[in-house]
């Protein structure tokens, strides 16, 4: 699988930003470390999935999940957002893992949406024949009898 990394450091944030451009992946994923977690933001799903960023918070905040899993891979942030008069307003934001990335888009419908639920569902079944064939190769290593030096020799005819 081939990828191209572009790594950027954002002094303002403190942040790494690593933007992994897969040929195979419909929807560019740009992964920031937020408090040295690998995330995503509202603001990149908002333009990588064409969706208004206020409707992707309004889709966060309804998502029907469990405290546990809102805590643990939705976190709120702000950004600051230039008005045309030349002004500055904070607004909200949503950092979320991998897990509440999925977990949201998974929900979303329209063409991007499909075929990045269509590539997430090729790219599992690939990993997953990957680990299958791994195991079965463990598996395989693990049955052949070890045969030590010892009797290698035993069973090599003299002359």
């Amino acid at each position: 699988m081939q990828s191209q990394k572009n790594l950027q450091h954002d002094a303002n944030r403190s942040s790494v930003i690593c933007t992994l451009a897969n040929e195979k992946c419909p929807i560019p994923q740009t992964i920031q470390l937020h408090d040295g977690r690998p995330t995503v933001s509202s603001l990149q799903i908002a333009k990588d999935f064409g969706k208004d960023h206020s409707h992707v918070l309004r889709d966060i905040r309804a998502l029907d999940c469990s405290d546990n899993l809102r805590k643990s891979n939705f976190g709120l942030s702000f950004y600051v957002r230039e008005l045309n008069n030349g002004g500055q307003k904070k607004e909200p934001m949503y950092y979320m893992t991998r897990d509440g990335f999925v977990f949201l888009v998974m929900g979303y419908t329209g063409s991007r949406a499909s075929k990045f639920k269509e590539w997430y569902i090729s790219e599992f079944n690939r990993m997953e024949k990957e680990l299958q064939e791994q195991a079965i190769k463990t598996a395989i290593q693990r049955a052949k009898p070890k045969v030590t030096t010892k009797e290698v020799v035993k069973y090599v005819p003299a002359e």
